[in-house]
């Protein structure tokens, strides 16, 4: 049984070296070395590329990914069909609309404006519909009605035209002139400027996740206190972004998405008086959604198969470059069966 083990493995030496003084069909010089070798070489090998099989087929092989940032001077779009911000002033951590509803008082309004500026200094602004946002997450949030986007609402810049585009959103304190049940201002001012109750404001981005291989969503926030002397007037800059992602196994195919990446917040103050003056305009804060001229262009390339096989190979050529040793041993085992077989061919001449 042991003679059987050590023929059947020299069966597998991928080393063996050309013998040609053996009778019969067998004209290599195979050992127990290289057979033991090759059955070692041959197992890795079909265990890492299960390993690479599986690391490809799971999404856990990082894809090329290459990024530049570039100052847009001409026409930049980012197309609006869906609501992308949630807002709303949140008191002892429950939004103002809740609480209104409990009191039957209206605090504070909101005034959501479409404005487009033209080349020759003019511009026209376009109001839009604010309505509970639908999201469970944000609920008792505002948003964008979904009325409004049957129109075109588009965020875009030219810097060499002079053409763009904005959204604005403009707080201001309850006026009793339109609105029959508002909050005396004594109430607003007890209720709006205490510490603890903030505007909060949520932006929505999305980016390429490259470990679950799909476009995510994330929501990013921030916080707006209120000061009765003074009005913010908050820009929040939108960074664009064109990626362009590339998968396939063999043939691989290109499609390419622009989203919004992330944005800058910039906060100037001004007294009521000087921005009402100078911008003609009122209230507690002012936010303005714009277009940043700064363009992210990202590049995704998934891996292909054959890339992984090609890994593959190069290990498997490694190991193969361990397997000369057993050439070296398979050798002087061929040099020992030659001298065996001259001796004994001269000391059967010497005695014959």
């Amino acid at each position: 049984m042991g003679l059987f083990d050590k023929g059947l493995l020299k069966c597998f030496d991928l080393f063996s070296r050309p013998f040609t003084f053996f009778v019969g069909d067998k004209k290599n010089k195979s050992t127990i070395f290289g057979g033991l070798l090759s059955v070692l070489i041959i197992g890795a090998s079909i265990y890492y590329l299960y390993y690479l099989m599986h690391l490809y087929f799971t999404g856990k092989i990082s894809p090329k990914i290459t990024s530049s940032f570039q100052i847009e001077s001409n026409n930049s779009t980012i197309n609006v069909n869906e609501n992308f911000f949630f807002m709303e002033m949140m008191i002892n951590g429950i939004p103002l609309k809740q609480y209104e509803k409990k009191v039957s008082k209206v605090y504070l309004t909101y005034t959501v404006s479409y404005e487009q500026y033209y080349q020759n200094g003019t511009y026209s602004v376009i109001n839009l519909i604010l309505s509970e946002c639908t999201d469970q997450q944000f609920q008792g949030y505002q948003c964008l009605d979904q009325t409004n986007f049957y129109q075109n609402i588009d965020i875009y810049s030219n810097p060499i035209l002079q053409l763009s585009s904005d959204y604005a959103i403009q707080i201001s304190p309850c006026d009793p002139t339109i609105i029959p049940n508002c909050a005396s201002p004594t109430e607003i001012y007890d209720l709006i400027f205490q510490s603890q109750n903030y505007f909060q404001l949520y932006t929505k981005i999305q980016q390429y996740n490259t470990n679950e291989g799909r476009y995510q969503i994330g929501y990013k926030s921030e916080y707006i206190y209120f000061d009765p002397q003074i009005m913010s007037y908050t820009r929040i800059d939108l960074i664009a972004a064109t990626t362009q992602l590339t998968q396939g196994l063999i043939f691989q195919q290109s499609q390419t998405n622009n989203t919004v990446y992330d944005y800058q917040r910039i906060d100037t103050y001004f007294s009521q008086n000087g921005i009402e003056q100078r911008m003609e305009i009122s209230g507690y804060a002012y936010l303005v959604y714009e277009l940043n001229q700064i363009h992210n262009y990202i590049q995704i390339e998934e891996p292909m198969i054959t890339e992984i096989l090609a890994q593959f190979i190069s290990i498997f050529n490694a190991l193969l470059f361990i397997g000369f040793l057993a050439k070296l041993v398979a050798e002087s085992h061929i040099i020992y069966d030659m001298n065996n077989i001259l001796l004994t061919e001269q000391f059967n001449s010497y005695y014959k």
